[in-house]
């Protein structure tokens, strides 16, 4: 087979009707042209704007409060002004700056909904700030749910109830196991 030209490369035929640029896989059959960047391989198959292999685990800076503590550490490992860094990882410069307020009584209300949490495992965040509120603690709903998300406090799924096996006339089938090979069930399922 003969070799084309197609604007100024060199074709290599592979297959019939297939052609592929004599550079190599990587080339284009235009190339790149003047003023346009040529995209960066990073090799490990990352996009543009997606982090790299040593930064896959690490996960977004979604909250303020990560942000802040990266837009410190870029401050103070590279040298970056605050404004350059908080420019570079999308962090307002107020919300950089802004000095978290903390209650007297955070240690105490903390034990307490702790306290709570712990005596009724199936209370969540709101009905412990109902049960904080009867028993005089002047706190509101989003303070609770802000203490209750730092602690890691969740509310357990809910335990499907066991069936049981009876006959319409209230007796009970079930039998309980007295021995080895007493109790055997059967499947009548289809393979």
């Amino acid at each position: 087979m003969s070799r084309s030209r197609h604007q100024g490369t060199e074709l290599l035929p592979l297959a019939k009707g297939v052609w592929w640029p004599e550079a190599g896989a990587g080339a284009t059959a235009e190339g790149t042209g003047e003023g346009k960047l040529a995209a960066a391989a990073t090799g490990d198959g990352a996009f543009a704007g997606e982090a790299g292999l040593e930064g896959r685990d690490l996960g977004k800076l979604l909250s303020p409060e990560r942000r802040r503590c990266a837009v410190q550490h870029a401050h103070q490992q590279y040298g970056f002004s605050e404004r350059h860094a908080c420019r570079l990882l999308g962090q307002w410069r107020g919300t950089q700056r802004y000095i978290p307020t903390r209650h007297n009584d955070e240690d105490g209300l903390t034990r307490a909904i702790l306290q709570l949490a712990s005596q009724n495992g199936r209370y969540g965040y709101w009905r412990i700030t109902v049960e904080l509120g009867e028993a005089g603690w002047p706190v509101g709903k989003d303070r609770v749910q802000r203490i209750w998300r730092r602690e890691g406090l969740k509310v357990p799924q809910k335990q499907r109830p066991r069936g049981r096996l009876w006959l319409s006339d209230g007796s009970c089938v079930r039998l309980r196991p007295e021995r080895a090979n007493h109790v055997w069930s059967y499947d009548f399922g289809a393979p």
